[in-house]
């Protein structure tokens, strides 16, 4: 009867020495979690390429509120400090709403031969905007672009 219960313990130490070090019940491991909204490009790229004729984005909702979004989105180019407007070639938009829950993300795309602009080498950013209890938030994503694939 000594070697199961010496062994149960042995089991159990080891356990819970494992669930501290893994994070769990480990306040300061909550401290450092992403607890932000924000955009990010799939497959974990900072920059698209020419060879991407249609690109992928997320957003990432890490915090425990719900948000609601379109298919709505905008694409501008950094000359100097200003950042110009990128003009699409038609006036054609779905008007498709989803629901963003909390902890989740949701994917969506756009096609780079949709705007009146040739991607050459530089610097573009993302702009979506989601809302929460009626309150609009707008999220921005930099992105590069590279004429030359990487």
């Amino acid at each position: 009867m000594f070697i199961p219960l010496f062994f149960f313990c042995c089991c159990f130490s080891v356990a819970e020495k494992n669930k501290v070090m893994l994070g769990e019940e480990n306040p300061t491991a909550d401290a450092k979690r992403d607890t932000t909204i924000h955009l990010k490009l799939a497959m974990g790229k900072n920059y698209i390429t020419s060879k991407d004729s249609v690109v992928y984005y997320y957003i990432v909702n890490n915090t425990t509120k719900n948000y609601e979004t379109g298919t709505d989105y905008h694409i501008e180019r950094k000359e100097g400090n200003a950042w110009i407007p990128i003009k699409w070639k038609g006036n054609v938009w779905e008007a498709l709403g989803y629901v963003l829950y909390a902890n989740d993300s949701l994917e969506f795309s756009f096609r780079l031969k949709s705007f009146k602009h040739v991607f050459h080498t530089g610097t573009y950013r993302l702009k979506k905007s989601v809302v929460e209890n009626r309150k609009k938030q707008n999220l921005v994503l930099e992105f590069k672009f590279c004429s030359q694939g990487k």
